[in-house]
């Protein structure tokens, strides 16, 4: 985030220090706006109260950072106080979390039931996301490297009625047509024969998929 990304890492050294993950700074944001002081050491927990009115305006300036790809010096209030800056870094990570794994507004919603929130937090978040999804889905499209997907894909079959080689006549031909998302055009031949290799292979490979699927064993050494 250009030169101001050094603000961004005082926060999250300053005020969680402690946090080992992005789950648990997610935790503890959720626990705040839940009215309590996320502690494991202490029983029962805190209570606390915080204001709407600074959740809303740290939403706000959560897109700000995503959409502007800086972190402004008005932060720097919220990198002062330790309960804001928790709360500004776990919706940062949650949000963040959820564009770039593509999460779906119902799958969203449901994430937000899971964590119990007052409803006026529910609400809030929920309709931010979903203002916000394809402008900040965009923008981390752009800003990533990937190679060019397939747009267009056909294919034809030939016949080959003509040939010096008396072997190679009426052998049919299957010609292959992809166009990506750069608009390059790439074509090629491939024999029957090898396509229904190519094909036999993909089905064998589909096969021993399902079968790990349903391993109990094998999934539990995946996961």
């Amino acid at each position: 985030m250009n030169g101001s990304l050094s603000l961004l890492e005082n926060i999250q050294t300053s005020f969680l220090s402690g946090v080992k993950s992005k789950h648990l700074i997610v935790k503890k944001c959720i626990s705040l706006l839940n009215g309590t002081e996320f502690d494991e050491t202490v029983s029962p927990p805190v209570l606390i109260k915080i204001d709407p009115t600074i959740v809303s305006e740290i939403l706000s300036w959560v897109f700000f950072v995503c959409e502007k790809n800086e972190i402004p010096p008005q932060l720097q209030e919220y990198a002062e106080h330790e309960q804001h800056s928790t709360i500004f870094m776990g919706l940062y990570t949650l949000f963040t979390e959820a564009i770039r794994t593509r999460t779906i507004d119902r799958n969203f919603k449901d994430v937000l039931h899971s964590f119990n929130l007052p409803k006026n937090y529910h609400d809030l978040f929920m309709q931010s996301f979903v203002e916000n999804h394809a402008q900040l889905t965009s923008l981390a499209r752009n800003e990533t490297t990937s190679n060019p997907s397939m747009e267009q894909f056909d294919w034809r079959v030939d016949v080959i009625i003509s040939t010096t080689a008396l072997n190679k006549a009426f052998v049919p031909i299957l010609v292959l047509q992809m166009t990506t998302s750069d608009d390059q055009i790439y074509t090629f031949e491939c024999q029957i024969t090898k396509f229904h290799q190519l094909r036999y292979s993909v089905a064998k490979m589909l096969a021993n998929m399902q079968t790990i699927d349903q391993h109990p064993t094998l999934m539990r050494l995946i996961d």
